[in-house]
């Protein structure tokens, strides 16, 4: 095989690797790892290509569950640091490029295709020749990504909505369910994660936490909508927020995402979950270097 590309996806838990011809996945050499298994990405993407027999790998986007900057990254919960000597030893000849793990969400979105996705709403295309869509991550932790296109290109800028401020919407219907304790929540990320999902549900002392906590996430991405005019869609991923969505919780989400925007703007756009557990890989094959 020559001229591949070698995409991986690295999370807290598990690194996936796959090898991309033309901006396509050859899902057939798609495997899975345990990080506490290795001591680097070094060791995992050794092993990959130790069981695959890949040979010719010209190129390597990586994606990771962390922040990524002038090329250099590290997991959130890993001491595993990411810089373009990563792979020297077992790559010597391939490019490498770091990128976020919500931006390969990003990159992914103009290639899913239905089977890909959970429909949440539904609306009709949008007609613009700029697209807008907005990925957001709600898992482990929690980041959005938002993904432009335009003239055949696509661009998924930088983001660390994590670590920003809770709106004011969403901490004044987070005190009406959990009082003072709200106070604890100062970031999105406190409240949009699996241990914030775990933290609000030991505190609050209503019916249906499941609905309530879908009702937390709606108000969310309504204020989302005039932050980022996502007219393509917003796309959720991630554990918690794919899980909660499967569920009747859905509706509360969606009657709290529908309230009127404070801005009259023609703005309706499909919501989907992402159910494709390689769509950051997807993002990773489709990357222009």
């Amino acid at each position: 095989m020559t001229q591949a590309r070698l995409v991986a996806d690295v999370g807290g838990t598990n690194t996936r690797l796959c090898l991309a011809m033309g901006g396509v996945l050859k899902r057939e050499t798609l495997r899975s790892y345990r990080n506490d298994d290795f001591a680097g990405f070094a060791d995992v993407v050794r092993a990959y290509l130790d069981a695959s027999g890949a040979t010719g790998v010209s190129e390597a986007v990586v994606a990771i569950a962390g922040p990524v900057t002038n090329q250099k990254g590290r997991l959130t919960n890993r001491d595993w640091p990411f810089t373009s000597a990563t792979l020297a030893d077992v790559l010597p000849e391939a490019r490498l490029h770091l990128i976020n793990d919500l931006s390969a969400l990003g990159y992914s979105v103009p290639k899913l295709e239905a089977a890909h996705l959970d429909p949440i709403l539904t609306a009709p295309p949008p007609a613009a020749d700029i697209e807008q869509a907005l990925v957001i991550g709600v898992g482990t932790g929690f980041n959005v990504s938002c993904m432009i296109r335009a003239g055949g290109r696509t661009l998924c800028p930088e983001a660390e909505m994590g670590h920003v401020p809770l709106p004011f919407d969403v901490r004044a219907r987070l005190v009406d369910g959990i009082g003072a304790r709200a106070t604890a929540f100062i970031t999105n990320e406190h409240l949009f994660s699996g241990r914030g999902y775990q933290t609000v549900e030991s505190a609050y002392r209503g019916e249906d936490f499941a609905g309530y906590y879908a009702e937390l996430l709606g108000i969310f991405a309504r204020g989302a909508l005039l932050a980022f005019m996502p007219r393509r869609g917003i796309y959720f991923s991630g554990g918690v927020a794919r899980n909660l969505l499967a569920t009747k919780a859905r509706e509360r989400f969606i009657e709290a995402f529908r309230q009127p925007l404070p801005l009259d703007v023609d703005l309706v756009v499909p919501v989907y979950a992402i159910l494709d557990d390689s769509a950051a890989l997807m993002g990773c094959a489709d990357y222009a270097f």
